[in-house]
């Protein structure tokens, strides 16, 4: 009876271990992801306390997304954590490896996390990456009312198969998105020649250039100024913002620039070069520069 009765304990185990993985699997939602992890983990451990957090790298950081606590108050485990030097929490995110803590309501190293296992009574604690390759997309922190709890190794596999799934959803998710945020320049060529050729006017064909490449580069402003070689001088003539004439008070001047204090900018033209300007980096002299961005109004 008791070796049919771990049988069907492992059937089961395995059952909820391929469900889970299922979900990890096919799932394109990080809340989903995550719901369904937590989901696995209340099932199938007895854990006093659950909390899933996703690592910001440019901030540093990791962001509660929940968990569960022994009263159900979930705000704590919501919050924002700083990584400091010497913490459990950088130590897992730096070095990728699972950290076992005898008793997270002494230990020094457990930061705001100290206070809260005193208020929950968490003693045996393991801390898991969640990683993939080399990179750290979270840690999930696991507690216990037992000091000096050791995760047995069958435990540990159980985990580290499901947290390597997660990670490696989390990945393909962050992978997916960067993919999408990749411009695809012939894709604008060869949408802004199909609107040409239904064009007929300089006009037309200079305004349908501006706003491809406005929608492409992202800019604040996109111009196009047209020179006029008898006064040497450039006039804006196409601009993606459309100016009402008066706006701007009687007697101002047209936006433009004038060549006769712009020399070295107007050679780099004729020579087709490419220039640019910026207050703090350009192409052109710094005295130069400022003389073109107060006439382009930049």
């Amino acid at each position: 009876m008791g070796h049919e009765q771990r049988r069907k304990d492992l059937d089961g185990k395995i059952t909820g271990l391929e469900r889970v993985l299922q979900i990890l699997r096919e799932e394109e939602n990080v809340e989903v992801l995550l719901e369904g992890t937590l989901a696995y983990l209340q099932a199938e451990f007895d854990w006093r306390l659950i909390w899933i957090g996703l690592y910001d790298r440019q901030a540093h950081r990791l962001f509660g997304k929940g968990g569960m606590t022994p009263n159900g108050d979930l705000s704590f485990l919501k919050q924002r954590f700083a990584l400091n030097p010497g913490d459990l929490l950088e130590q897992v995110v730096i070095q990728l490896q699972p950290v076992e803590v005898p008793d997270l309501r002494s230990s020094n190293r457990a930061g705001e996390w100290r206070k809260a296992a005193q208020t929950f009574n968490i003693q045996g604690t393991t801390l898991f990456p969640l990683r993939y390759k080399d990179r750290c997309y979270g840690v999930v922190l696991l507690g216990t009312d037992v000091s000096e709890y050791e995760t047995e190794s069958g435990e540990k596999m159980q985990l580290a198969i499901v947290f390597g799934a997660l990670a490696t959803a989390l990945y393909q998710i962050e992978k997916d998105w960067q993919r999408q945020q990749v411009k695809h320049p012939d894709e604008s060529l060869l949408a802004l020649i199909s609107q040409l050729r239904e064009l007929r006017s300089l006009d037309q064909y200079l305004q349908a250039v501006v706003e491809q490449a406005h929608e492409f580069i992202e800019p604040t402003r996109t111009n196009i100024y047209w020179f006029e070689p008898e006064r040497r001088y450039f006039w804006r003539r196409v601009s993606n913002r459309q100016v009402t004439p008066g706006l701007g008070g009687q007697g101002r001047p047209a936006s433009g620039i004038t060549v006769q204090d712009l020399g070295e900018f107007y050679q780099a033209l004729v020579g087709e070069e490419i220039v640019w300007i910026g207050e703090s980096h350009s192409s052109l002299k710094t005295e130069l520069t400022g003389r073109l961005m107060q006439q382009i109004r930049a």
